[in-house]
């Protein structure tokens, strides 16, 4: 069952709704095997986070769904129109519990989705799902992202935050 937590501030909320540690599996070498988010960590929406850890999946089983806070809509998986909407303030918080995303030349991870005009998020990075970095801003001009502007290997975790307007996720990919 998804954990309610009350949302004093995004930030501090979702900081207080962390991955306890052993939560995840753990890996000697990431190996960027998965193209796709696998995991919905938290998300805050109407004042409240949301948090998802206490549902993980073991890497390699089905997601459950039917309508449980944490998968549906759904922004796992390969683009597929189905979109997790964000209003002003909200947050989406995944992670590839299966995989890792890897610096590579270029960019590293693709947010799709929709911006209505004037809209825009902010893209934060982790590799442990608790200490996040600012990477980019995702607005019409960027989707594209690449973890060398903060010389960063690897990460498994992506935050994306509402910095205005309508904004909808679909998916989250590499290459």
């Amino acid at each position: 069952m998804p954990r309610l937590c009350p949302l004093p501030a995004l930030f501090t909320a979702l900081a207080g709704c962390q991955i306890p540690p052993g939560a995840l599996p753990p890996f000697s070498i990431p190996d960027a095997g998965i193209g796709y988010a696998d995991t919905v960590v938290a998300f805050a929406r109407g004042g409240n986070v949301t948090s998802c850890v206490s549902s993980l999946s073991p890497c390699g089983t089905k997601v459950p769904d039917g309508g449980a806070a944490c998968s549906d809509p759904t922004p796992l998986g390969p683009p597929d129109g189905k979109r997790f909407p964000l209003g002003k303030g909200e947050a989406l918080e995944l992670g590839w519990l299966c995989s890792t995303i890897l610096d590579r030349v270029g960019p590293d991870f693709t947010v799709v989705g929709t911006l209505s005009p004037g809209a825009s998020a902010v893209v934060a990075v982790s590799t442990n799902g608790s200490d996040y970095q600012t990477l980019a801003p995702y607005d019409k001009a960027t989707s594209h992202f690449d973890l060398t502007l903060l010389d960063l290997r690897w990460v498994r975790f992506v935050r994306i935050s509402n910095a205005g307007g309508p904004v909808e996720i679909d998916a989250v990919t590499t290459p």
